[in-house]
């Protein structure tokens, strides 16, 4: 049975190099296996040799335009429950498609938290576009390093502007703001 991977495009914050680190997340493997004596059954074409930027060409989230990325500046304002003015955020587009991954970092006093709706809002406060949501753990008191990334499709010569960015636990519990947010041009 073939086991899927993950990739999940992080800001690596410790390092000087790129802003983007690849991080793919895979099952633990507790004990080695013994080399196999059968010929492999599968040519090294099929998709297990595919790596994570082979499958994002391949389904049309990259493409030969490449990956434009922005840092964003303090999108977190001091008096916003649940997150930190240290939360740091990236803004990312593709051809295809725009994300904003943050790196949330708690104030503290809060139960666990986790977003199930993110919006692109524009200054009248027209909700103009859904995200996906994908969050590495509920974000706890004291934590200050759950990676939240967000995107949702859009073509290059969309979602350009400033805009803020809405979050919500669920469709009753009050908007967490956060912004500016702005795409960068391919």
């Amino acid at each position: 049975m073939r086991l899927v991977t993950w990739l999940v495009l992080l800001h690596a914050s410790d390092t000087g190099g790129s802003p983007l680190q690849e991080r793919a997340l895979e099952p633990d493997v507790s004990s080695p296996r013994a080399p196999s004596m059968q010929a492999p059954s599968t040519p090294p074409s099929d998709t297990s040799a595919r790596g994570p930027f082979s499958v994002m060409y391949i389904a049309g989230a990259l493409d030969v335009r490449g990956l434009a990325t922005r840092p964003l500046g303090p999108i977190v304002a001091p008096s916003t429950p649940v997150l930190s003015t240290s939360t740091s955020a990236y803004a990312h587009r593709t051809s295809s498609r725009v994300a904003v991954v943050l790196q949330l970092a708690s104030v503290g006093g809060h139960s666990p938290w986790t977003p199930r709706e993110a919006t692109l809002v524009t200054a009248t406060g027209r909700h103009v576009r859904k995200f996906l949501i994908w969050q590495s753990r509920p974000l706890e008191a004291k934590d200050t390093d759950v990676t939240l990334v967000l995107e949702t499709e859009a073509k290059s010569i969309e979602l350009r502007g400033r805009y803020l960015l809405e979050l919500r636990e669920d469709a009753t519990s009050p908007p967490l703001h956060l912004g500016p947010v702005s795409f960068p041009e391919l």
